[in-house]
């Protein structure tokens, strides 16, 4: 089973190459700009200095890769158009030039071409006018301690640098469905519901929930509620990193847990009271292996690789390892001229004020996202970069990440059977699948 899915994998990669190629054009549709408004409980900001570009995927003739350059610089630097990975399309946040209202049209040179630039001298599409920009709310978080003031401004274009002779590999995308709907501050539990929902869909790994929208174990079948309860996590409440992977493995080692995960976690995690996993942690008779107290680019890459979920954990505390931040799901990730980056899902407005809670995990709410990764190396904590700033105008970092991975084919056959026979000797099938 994990052999196959490995060929369609690398099938679905080289896809991304064999689609025509289009010459570098002046890119009029398939992109669009949104001003970011921050909607954060108690950390509000109307109209920031944060803009939001959105490649829609449908309405882009060919896979390439798209650069956006403004008045404020190269804000937009070799984002990717995956044709042919069922992607719906990305989004980033960029540096926008101005905040507070806007006041005039937004203009923008918009490079679309088949091979990645690495000097923005190479930008040579006229500058289009946008016009009067339309806004997204953004609200996403979850990790304790809370969000107390908005994040500051952009201080200038993400002007990574790129090396010519660095490696562009063939991307690896693993899952393209969307997040489940969140709760606020819900992003950990979500980020593993979302993950176990991938290796149900593509190894077969039998859940007795669903990975629908759910708090605190209502309803019954939501496979976050659940994880909300093995946290625990009570509704509208974040989560401290080290009982997120405790519930996680919690949640694992119930009667009606997927049995036989590798499970493995790498970087920080922290209690409430300030004490720290360090190496292996066990709950029951549920282990995830520690790979180390750092997260590093060779180990997140492989795990992406090798078709693993991925869950990762965010600081926008700046140099603060404990502060406030977010858990995503990692979709997938590779290298542009070098430079590592990941795709990724979440809510991007985690909220229980809208009765349909309808919003946040669409194309364009920001509920696809693109960020590259900067890895400072010395054991220094790998940026995450095309994102809301943390602390005294500081990137946010990779604080942690968890990862699992199938056992050998032929494991969940066993395992489907013994949920099953546990889910016939009772009579309120609440943690079994629905009939």
């Amino acid at each position: 089973m994990v052999q196959a899915s490995y060929r369609l994998r690398l099938l679905s990669g080289l896809a991304f190459f064999l689609l025509p190629l289009v010459h570098a054009a002046s890119l009029s549709t398939g992109v669009t700009f949104d001003q970011v408004n921050f909607t954060y409980p108690g950390a509000t900001q109307l109209n920031s200095g944060y803009g939001q570009a959105f490649l829609d995927y449908s309405a882009i003739p060919g896979s390439g890769y798209v650069n956006v350059k403004t008045a404020a610089g190269w804000v937009v630097q070799n984002m990717p158009v995956f044709l042919g990975t069922g992607l719906p399309g990305l989004s980033m946040m960029f540096d926008l030039g101005f905040s507070g209202t806007q006041t005039s049209d937004f203009f923008a040179q918009v490079e679309y071409t088949p091979t990645p630039l690495f000097d923005q001298s190479q930008i040579t599409a006229a500058a289009q006018d946008f016009g009067f920009l339309g806004t997204v709310d953004h609200n996403e978080q979850g990790d304790n301690p809370q969000l107390t003031a908005a994040p500051p401004n952009p201080a200038g274009p993400n002007a990574l640098a790129f090396n010519p002779a660095g490696q562009t590999t063939i991307p690896t995308i693993n899952t393209i469905a969307p997040s489940v709907q969140q709760d606020t501050n819900q992003c950990g539990p979500a980020a593993v519901a979302n993950s176990l929902a991938y290796l149900k869909q593509r190894y077969g790994v039998p859940l007795a929930q669903q990975n629908v929208p759910g708090i605190a174990g209502n309803p019954p079948n939501s496979l976050v509620g659940q994880i909300d309860n093995a946290v625990p996590r009570a509704a509208g409440q974040g989560v401290w990193r080290a009982d997120l992977l405790d519930g996680k493995l919690r949640y694992l080692d119930r009667p009606d847990g997927p049995k036989g995960l590798v499970i493995m976690h790498q970087g920080y995690f922290d209690h409430a009271d300030g004490t720290t996993i360090n190496g292996n942690e066990t709950i029951g008779n549920t282990t995830s292996r520690s790979a180390g107290a750092t997260v590093t680019i060779d180990f997140l890459m492989k795990e992406i690789r090798n078709g693993e979920d991925v869950e990762m954990d965010l600081n926008f505390g700046g140099n603060n390892i404990r502060g406030p931040g977010h858990e995503i799901m990692i979709t997938g990730g590779g290298f542009i001229f070098g430079r590592p980056y990941v795709t990724f899902v979440h809510d991007a407005r985690q909220t229980n004020d809208d009765p349909n809670n309808t919003r946040g995990t669409g194309l364009f709410d920001g509920g696809y996202g693109f960020a590259w990764l900067d890895d400072p190396g010395g054991g220094g904590a790998i940026t995450f970069n095309g994102y809301v700033l943390g602390a005294n105008g500081l990137a946010a970092t990779v604080r942690n990440v968890i990862t699992e991975s199938v056992p050998e084919p032929g494991t969940f056959l066993i395992a489907a059977v013994a949920l099953a026979v546990l889910c016939g000797r009772r009579r309120a099938p609440s943690g079994c699948p629905l009939r």
